[in-house]
């Protein structure tokens, strides 16, 4: 889950990194500060606390009598350079591919009064595709499958819903 925490984060700024590019470095932020505060808080913090409790590689009773199952993380090939660069890239690509993606996807939308939807609508699009994204991605990292972290996946899709619609 530690590589997974760097990787949503390295989307999360990759993105804005990117959007600095899109507004000539102006300092003006993509997302309203809540949905940039509301990442880790809310939006993708219940899953992977979930994960962290109840996700296990192995079971309990294999691990007894198969003791080298921990020999990986002893001899440091969970957490290698390699692997954080792996994650590293695989946060770039995602962000690049969400980024454009949604941009474009919202690229010639108008308001009811004829004027341009505004960057609001820019920001959510962006955000709405990145929270989507990094949950897909954890859905596929993860070992267990539960209703749990299924509820929270949805309880947290549903709290990003709930701020936008009210916000």
């Amino acid at each position: 889950m530690v590589l997974y925490s760097f990787y949503k984060n390295f989307v999360l700024v990759f993105t804005l990194f990117l959007y600095g590019f899109d507004n000539g470095n102006s300092g003006t932020t993509l997302f309203e500060s809540f949905l940039g505060t509301g990442w880790n808080v809310a939006f993708t913090a219940l899953p992977i606390f979930v994960v962290g409790v109840l996700d296990e590689d192995f079971v309990a009773r294999l691990c007894l009598h198969l003791p080298e199952v921990y020999l990986p993380r002893t001899c440091g090939e969970t957490f290698s350079t390699k692997r954080l660069i792996s994650w590293a890239s695989n946060g770039v690509a995602h962000a690049c591919i969400c980024y454009v993606v949604s941009r474009f996807a919202v690229l010639d939308t108008m308001a009811n009064d004829g004027m341009a939807s505004g960057l609001f609508l820019d920001g959510v699009a962006v955000n709405m595709c990145i929270v989507s994204v990094v949950t897909m991605k954890l859905l596929i990292e993860v070992q267990m499958h539960t209703a749990y972290l299924y509820g929270s996946i949805v309880f947290s899709a549903s709290m990003w819903l709930l701020f936008v619609l009210v916000y």
